[in-house]
């Protein structure tokens, strides 16, 4: 350690160690980058995501009419899961009101764990 200086590196790197930190501040640069193109792909796939859950509620209140457009994304999945729907259930499904707030926080946790799943497909194709 240089006596005169309060820095602890030496005043004259060794040339090794002057190569070892070149690469690793280049494999910091090359790794930010890589984040930076993996969050750009996650916000492109968020935004996909969204858009089909959108495209999808259209096509589903187009499908069981005017009156479901009062139910919420949950409500008209679980129709689409039903054999068959008719007119009354949708009707009865509109005047019952939402899902309890348990259901959607369960909906919340099925979002971040298909986020999550989105984040690692991402990373590996961004490996290949």
């Amino acid at each position: 350690m240089n006596p005169a200086s309060k820095s602890p590196l030496p005043v004259a790197l060794d040339p090794v160690v002057a190569a070892i930190v070149a690469q690793l501040q280049q494999t910091i640069a090359d790794q930010n980058q890589q984040i930076a193109r993996n969050q750009q792909a996650l916000r492109t796939s968020e935004m996909r995501v969204q858009k089909l859950e959108e495209e999808l509620r259209l096509e589903r209140i187009k499908k069981y009419g005017v009156r479901s457009e009062k139910l919420s994304d949950l409500q008209l999945q679980l129709l689409d899961l039903e054999p068959a729907v008719s007119s009354d259930e949708v009707r009865g499904e509109s005047e019952s009101g939402p899902l309890p707030e348990s259901t959607e926080a369960n909906n919340t946790t099925d979002k971040q764990r298909r986020s999550a799943r989105i984040i690692l497909a991402v990373t590996s194709c961004l490996r290949i």
